[in-house]
């Protein structure tokens, strides 16, 4: 046992400084690796969250690309469908009051009722993201007539809304046989789509 105790301590003192520099060296080279390692595997599994995060919005955005001219198509029905509802934003709000104006006064005549008068707002207003152009008719004539032209009016495209209606008599009935004759005051609005 001797023996073994004068080998160790030789092996000890035959070890110099620059022997215990090298030891310390290594071990803080083998730490440095060690939390590299560390690092990598860190950063490895915050980037596979990522890709699983981002993997579901790729995969949407993958759709859109590919279904892009489905999208086109669906934009362009859509934009027929509002056509028929609202005034396109490039025309101007006056044309378009006076244009409605004008289509409602051909109807009227067409039913054989008078126009007494009819006037278009001058400055639209907004309304749920639309332009709202108001018009105002007064018209007589007979029930029939009335009706008649209120079935024309849902025909015109783009449409023309109803508002209001004021009915009251238009002068006297001179006997039971003949046609009451009404004056109604009409108020309507077109739609305008906002200019973006």
């Amino acid at each position: 046992m001797n023996l073994n105790k004068k080998v160790e301590l030789t092996f000890w003192r035959t070890w110099r400084a620059e022997h215990f520099w090298l030891l310390f060296a290594a071990a803080l080279l083998l730490a440095l690796l060690a939390a590299g390692a560390v690092y990598v595997v860190h950063k490895h599994r915050w980037a596979q969250q990522t890709l699983a995060s981002v993997e579901p919005r790729a995969a949407r955005l993958r759709g859109l690309v590919q279904g892009g001219e489905q999208i086109q198509q669906m934009q362009q029905q859509l934009q027929a469908n509002l056509a028929q509802f609202a005034w396109d934003a490039s025309q101007d709000a006056s044309a378009i009051g006076n244009l409605a104006l004008q289509r409602v006064r051909e109807l009227a005549t067409e039913h054989n009722l008078r126009i007494a008068s009819s006037q278009s707002s001058v400055a639209p207003r907004e309304e749920h993201g639309f332009e709202r152009i108001n018009l105002d008719v007064r018209v007589e004539g007979g029930w029939r007539a009335l009706t008649a032209l209120f079935t024309a009016l849902s025909t015109i495209r783009p449409l023309i809304y109803v508002n209001t209606v004021q009915i009251s008599p238009a002068g006297w009935v001179r006997g039971a046989d003949a046609p009451t004759r009404i004056a109604a005051g009409l108020n309507l609005y077109v739609l305008r789509q906002k200019q973006p």
